[in-house]
């Protein structure tokens, strides 16, 4: 009765899909591309067809992927533009292309309209949504990075070498208060004990930073959702950067310690912990690796180390 339920559901959202995404494909053509890369430009840009663009969407993503991967930015813009449809990969796509072409400012604005759509109340532009449509981008993981580095870089704002001192590491910290402790959901239904990170100690958003430095490490704790089962959960997210594997794995180890410091808790209480660490390309400048839910020290994690970067 499960499967015939998904089944049913499955088909009513094709049938759904079939009967209002018709809306006709904007014509390339020199007028609307000379328009498209002005507004990209300037970072106005605005995607607000929705349902009805749905069905170009799902034939369109997998080359809008391919662009994006070629760093083909103007093609990548004007398919997006050319579709039009309302979601945050697309917003996403944008600021890549924005930020490709050197159009700083253009780029956090796309990112700002992404990320608004990422973690709105409205589950229609969220790519999370629907299973394979965020084609591979963690938008909750990349996306504050992403903010983080165009204002940093559109501000004029100068990034912190990845050979600084560890002392360095919270430049931009949010100093958590060591006078009282939280619990906080872990792996497996636990819970554990740890000093309040949050800023001023209030909980009430489930988010927070708690260390930025650009190219080094970045550090954060809020939502995620499992690809496969739609579980919502919180996690911290940490993500290194570095010119090199050396810099990296350093760069891994600084940020688990600056962490475990900051939470006031052991290592074995740590692998207890929702965490996600990763090396995205945007730090690197080369590649992006995961290193799946396990600190580098708990038993059985995959170590940056291990990989090839």
């Amino acid at each position: 009765m499960k499967a015939w339920g998904i089944l049913t559901a499955r088909l009513s959202t094709l049938i759904f899909l079939g009967l209002t995404a018709c809306a006709p494909v904007q014509t390339m053509n020199p007028e609307f591309r000379a328009q498209t890369l002005s507004a990209l430009r300037s970072g106005t840009i605005n995607l607000n067809c929705g349902a009805a663009c749905a069905w170009g969407w799902v034939n369109e993503r997998a080359r809008m992927r391919a662009f994006d991967a070629a760093g083909d930015w103007e093609s990548l813009a004007l398919r997006v533009a050319q579709v039009g449809y309302q979601k945050d990969l697309a917003y996403y796509y944008l600021g890549r292309a924005a930020e490709g072409l050197g159009y700083r400012e253009a780029a956090l604005a796309y990112y700002g309209d992404s990320y608004t759509l990422a973690t709105g109340t409205q589950p229609g532009p969220q790519c999370r949504q629907v299973a394979g449509d965020c084609m591979g981008v963690d938008l909750l993981a990349v996306l504050p990075v992403k903010l983080k580095l165009a204002a940093a870089v559109a501000g004029g704002a100068s990034t912190t070498s990845p050979s600084e001192k560890q002392s360095d590491v919270s430049v931009k910290s949010r100093q958590p208060s060591q006078n009282n402790k939280i619990s906080i959901d872990c792996k497996n239904n636990q819970k554990v004990l740890v000093n309040n990170f949050f800023p001023k100690g209030d909980t009430s958003s489930g988010r927070a930073e708690l260390a930025a430095n650009n190219g080094k490490m970045w550090i954060s704790y809020g939502p995620g959702v499992e690809i496969h089962t739609n579980r919502e959960y919180r996690l911290f997210w940490i993500l290194v950067g570095g010119r090199n594997l050396k810099e990296v794995q350093q760069n891994q180890k600084d940020a688990e310690s600056y962490l475990l410091r900051t939470l006031g808790i052991d290592k074995e209480t740590a692998c207890k912990l929702e965490v996600q660490i990763s090396a995205p390309k945007s730090m690197t400048g080369r590649f992006a690796y995961t290193i799946e839910d396990a600190f580098s020290f708990c038993p059985g994690a995959q170590s940056i180390e291990h990989m090839k970067l």
